[in-house]
């Protein structure tokens, strides 16, 4: 019959329980001293020992042969427990048992003195999904019980349980186990089951596990099942639904390049592969977070979680990020997390956040380039400057916008030179440019520009997101500082009917104008006699 993995390697002795030695070694000398508590209190995340532990405890001190406080494991008292036959060692689920009434028979039975051991164990698993009810019936009993009884309670979340209780336990908190620590027991596990397993392979179990070994280890069981007994990087990130930690420096590489259809392609091709938005977050996440690491402290590689193959890569991409720049890529992305958990289209908000994230590389670029004086600036000779080269493009594009033309001019033509910035800005800032699209300016002298906006959702966003992005280019574009106004573009109402229908429209009635005539034709029956301004009224 076949055995489950992390049943099969499930620890039989305090000194083969992984990363919770504090636990052990108290435990271990509590037994060989004969110092015994009633009652014990296991608290700690999920896959981290606890009932495990409890199980060793309950066989330390029924073991005939136990020594220094360890079992024999070879008994037929260990060999029980281990088997989960032992009638001394009662295990209880409290979050299927957690009514008063089932309370009330464990106090009855306590009562009875164990079979074969030395002890009765109760180990209650879940120990917080007791009813209040039935935490307050056990308290006499935990707090008295008979000489031949030990109490165990198990739980993921003992801030839950009632301090009445917590008083009467001594307490044992369990930590998460450590990466390195869940790797070195997954290759005994693989050594031990003749499976090969490549390094990559391993982190990512890790990051999947996140501190528990339980899961760690029954998501190796499940890729033995999908890959057999070679074990690659690639059958690990199929399975889990883990982008490859390649893509993900690749997809960091466009988002700090500015490269939105890249980015874009990339989170479409996942999409399409079938992985999880929010996975995909935290792989993110895992990434940027080793990249701060890196950049903070490059000498602790031991603090950094990703494989050894894309380390190079990752320690030369951390030296050239901006420490500000990472923090607010990964505040962004972190927010978005908080997001998506109810959205209906969970990738939408990620690309969205990306987007952001790309419009602030190209703000911060901008804010960056070499101011030049508008006199330098010829209409023969295009402005020289030194520019990063992956951001030629933006640059040749501002160039082409700048001339020499006399200041007044330049006010003149301004609406028509507005229209060719509303191009530029569409192309390197597509977030910016919708949200000016189809806008009109209007410029006085002093250099105040109002700039008219078709809706209020664009009108908010320019005012309370976007002014400052809004300012640089300009300044960059057109060599000079404008004071900023934006106003909402108003219905047009300017005109009334006075033509006969067989007359030709006069030049001066716009496009806007006829469409009204249309609506109002449709809503009011009758005949248009003719269509004036209310100028050429006056």
């Amino acid at each position: 019959m076949y055995v489950s993995l992390y049943r099969k390697w499930r620890p039989k002795k305090f000194q083969e329980v992984v990363g919770q030695a504090h636990i052990t070694r108290t435990l271990k000398n509590a037994v060989f001293y004969k110092r015994i508590s009633h009652a014990y209190l296991f608290s700690g995340p999920r896959g981290t020992g606890k009932t495990t532990t409890a199980r060793i405890l309950a066989k330390a001190l029924n073991c005939p042969d136990n020594k220094e406080g360890e079992p024999c494991g070879l008994c037929s008292l260990c060999k029980e427990i281990q088997d989960g036959k032992s009638m001394d060692v009662i295990e209880i689920d409290a979050a299927s048992n957690r009514g008063i009434d089932e309370i009330r028979e464990l106090r009855e039975r306590v009562k009875y003195a164990p079979v074969r051991g030395k002890y009765k164990v109760y180990i209650i698993d879940e120990v917080h999904m007791l009813t209040p009810q039935a935490f307050n019936a056990l308290l006499k009993t935990l707090e008295e019980p008979p000489p031949h009884i030990v109490f165990v309670l198990a739980t993921t979340e003992p801030y839950k349980l009632l301090p009445t209780i917590l008083s009467r336990c001594q307490r044992f908190d369990f930590k998460r186990i450590t990466s390195a620590e869940v790797i070195y027991y997954l290759k005994k596990v693989a050594q031990g089951e003749n499976v090969k397993i490549e390094e990559e392979a391993l982190n990512l179990i890790v990051r999947a596990a996140t501190g528990s070994l339980r899961d760690a280890i029954s998501l190796l069981d499940q890729l033995i099942s999908y890959a057999g007994e070679n074990i690659s990087s690639k059958d690990t990130s199929e399975l889990l639904g883990f982008l490859p930690q390649r893509e993900l420096l690749d997809l960091t590489r466009n988002i700090l390049k500015g490269n939105l259809p890249e980015v874009i392609s990339i989170l479409r091709i996942a999409n399409d592969l079938g992985k999880d938005t929010e996975q995909l977050i935290d792989s993110l996440l895992d990434l940027w977070r080793d990249l701060l690491v890196l950049k903070l402290s490059p000498q602790q590689d031991e603090l950094v979680n990703t494989s050894l193959e894309i380390r190079p890569d990752l320690s030369s991409l951390a030296s050239s990020i901006p420490i500000s720049k990472l923090f607010k890529m990964i505040k962004n992305l972190d927010e978005c997390k908080q997001k998506i958990w109810r959205a209906k289209y969970p990738l939408l908000h990620l690309e969205i956040a990306l987007m952001e994230l790309l419009s602030e590389e190209i703000s911060d670029f901008s804010s960056s380039l070499v101011k030049v004086k508008p006199e330098v600036i010829t209409k023969k000779e295009p402005l020289a400057v030194n520019i990063p080269s992956e951001s030629k493009k933006i640059e040749e594009s501002i160039v082409s916008l700048k001339t020499a033309t006399p200041l007044l001019q330049q006010t003149l033509d301004f609406s028509k030179r507005w229209e060719e910035f509303l191009t530029f800005l569409s192309k390197n800032n597509p977030v910016l440019g919708s949200l000016l699209n189809n806008s009109k300016v209007k410029l006085d002298s002093n250099d105040n520009l109002e700039i008219t906006v078709n809706s209020k959702f664009n009108l908010e966003k320019l005012k309370e997101t976007y002014k400052d992005k809004l300012n640089s280019f300009l300044e960059q574009v057109f060599n000079r500082s404008f004071s900023l106004q934006f106003s909402l573009r108003e219905p047009d109402t300017q005109t009334s009917v006075s033509l006969s229908r067989n007359e030709t429209f006069p030049s001066s009635i716009r496009k806007e104008e006829l469409d009204l005539m249309e609506l109002a034709e449709k809503i009011f029956p009758g005949e248009v006699i003719d269509i004036k301004n209310k100028e050429e009224k006056k």
